[in-house]
């Protein structure tokens, strides 16, 4: 009998652990110059945040699809912070319900069809958040290998369901 109850502490204690946690999922257009290849389709994402709907931080990682031959064009891996978090902001006339504002930074790894590694800076001046979903509109970034070829991509609106705890 101790060690049923002692199981099922254990147990409750190591799911505290993961009630924090969320993530999410999302399909969004995006476009994408680099040298002479240009390219616009969707990018299928999914994301993890280690802090809930708190969203301190985010991985995110998304598969890249064109609308034309050849269909895979690439993954996205990144890693990404808000760099400021307030629900008094000026845009709350555009949603129904407060959301809160919070301009995200992050960096990342790229992978090209063809084996081309590639790093990536990405600005998300206007990232809205409520408790079942995640707007992000307008995000650029910039991507440049190791050989000192650079280019740059738009999402142009992300509409992520969210999931998780704001605990």
């Amino acid at each position: 009998m101790k060690k049923i109850v002692s199981l099922i502490l254990i147990l409750f204690l190591v799911s505290s652990i993961w009630a924090g946690i969320g993530g999410g999922y999302s399909v969004s257009p995006i476009g994408e110059t680099f040298g002479d290849e240009h390219f616009g389709g969707a990018a299928i994402s999914g994301y993890f945040s280690p802090t809930g709907l708190r969203n301190i931080g985010k991985i995110e990682a998304d598969v890249l699809l064109a609308m034309k031959s050849p269909v895979f064009r690439g993954v996205n891996l990144t890693l990404s912070t808000p760099i400021y978090q307030t629900v008094n902001h000026p845009f709350n006339y555009v949603f129904s319900n407060r959301v809160l504002w919070q301009p995200t930074i992050g960096v990342g790894v790229q992978y090209r069809n063809g084996n081309r590694l590639r790093a990536m800076v990405e600005v998300s001046p206007f990232v809205f958040q409520d408790a079942a979903f995640m707007y992000e509109i307008l995000s650029p970034y910039v991507s440049f290998d190791f050989k000192g070829n650079y280019g740059w991509g738009i999402t142009i609106m992300k509409f992520s369901a969210s999931f998780g705890s704001l605990k």
